[in-house]
């Protein structure tokens, strides 16, 4: 079941792709999927700090699938068959794109379940939203106070963020990221045996910044990639190994394919003096309140980076 659901989000996100307005709407289906999903874990999470209770954790592991025994479960799955089965009548040639992409912009019109106040999740002119510290207190405050009750009660019952959690890790741990697993047979590594049932963390934000293998780390240099070819287990943006994340193969094809699509036809530019800020969130590194860029048809002049201001 779990790799049924996998399999139809990831063809559904190519199939999407064919048409702009298609690949708009199926767009929000993903975040749907990603802000609930995220949102059953972060409840399980603030129940256990708040409690102590195993028990919270260990419920995760008993689903079939993450967010398979939440409350939105069935909402989440029919968003997917619904665009499964229109884009299989687009395949079909019984249905337009604008009629594709209209029927799933009305889906989200009338979902309920979904925060409205906080993202236009059924118009066709809403793009990204970063889900900032003040975004995320809107939908916790939706959630406590005008979401569904069958909503309210099952996903959003738990401490808000900002009360006290007395068993909540350190403040110094707070924001790693980490990649959890359990051994499943003794390992050597280096001068230690981890015996088998072990667990482990797995930190991608201390191997990026291991300067055996990523010299001044903490210096932004795309150039690096020039020279050097880090081991798969030595960069880990989706993980690695037979847990490596899905949307892999995905993001990296879609790069090679759109890239080069756009960089032939268009020049791409910050203009002078833009005020760029970073926003870190665990090991990823965003823009903070958006980045202006001019587009311009494409021409061979060179130019050198125009200055730009930001922290």
């Amino acid at each position: 079941m779990w790799l049924a659901v996998n399999d139809q989000t990831v063809r559904n996100a190519y199939r999407s792709m064919a048409d702009f307005k298609i690949w708009d709407a199926w767009t929000k289906v993903w975040m749907a999927l990603k802000l609930y999903g995220d949102l059953w874990i972060f409840r399980s999470i603030r129940k256990y700090e708040s409690s102590g209770d195993l028990a919270m954790l260990a419920a995760l592991d008993e689903e079939p699938r993450p967010g398979a025994g939440a409350p939105f479960a069935k909402q989440t799955q029919g968003l997917l068959d619904l665009t499964t089965k229109l884009l299989d009548e687009l395949d079909r040639g019984s249905i337009t794109v604008d009629a594709v992409a209209s029927q799933m912009l009305k889906a989200f019109q009338e979902a309920d379940w979904l925060p409205q106040e906080i993202y236009g999740w059924g118009s066709s002119t809403s793009r990204h939203i970063e889900f900032t510290d003040e975004i995320m207190m809107k939908l916790f405050t939706w959630g406590n106070k005008e979401a569904p009750a069958w909503i309210r009660d099952r996903l959003f019952d738990f401490p808000p963020p900002g009360a006290p959690n007395p068993n909540a890790p350190p403040a110094s741990c707070a924001g790693a990221s980490a990649f959890l697993r359990v051994c499943a047979e003794s390992a050597k590594v280096g001068n230690f045996t981890l015996p088998k049932g072990a667990n482990v963390l797995v930190s991608p934000l201390a191997t990026h910044h291991d300067p055996n293998v990523y010299p001044d780390s903490e210096r932004f240099n795309p150039q690096r990639w020039e020279s050097i070819s880090p081991p798969p287990y030595a960069y880990l943006p989706f993980g690695a190994g037979p847990r490596t994340c899905i949307a892999l193969l995905f993001a990296e094809r879609a790069l090679r394919l759109m890239l080069p699509m756009i960089l032939q036809r268009y020049r791409i530019s910050i203009p002078e003096n833009s005020r760029v800020n970073r926003l870190t969130r665990a090991n990823i590194m965003m823009v903070r309140d958006g980045l202006p860029v001019n587009i311009e048809p494409f021409d061979r002049t060179r130019r050198e980076p125009l200055a730009i201001q930001g922290l």
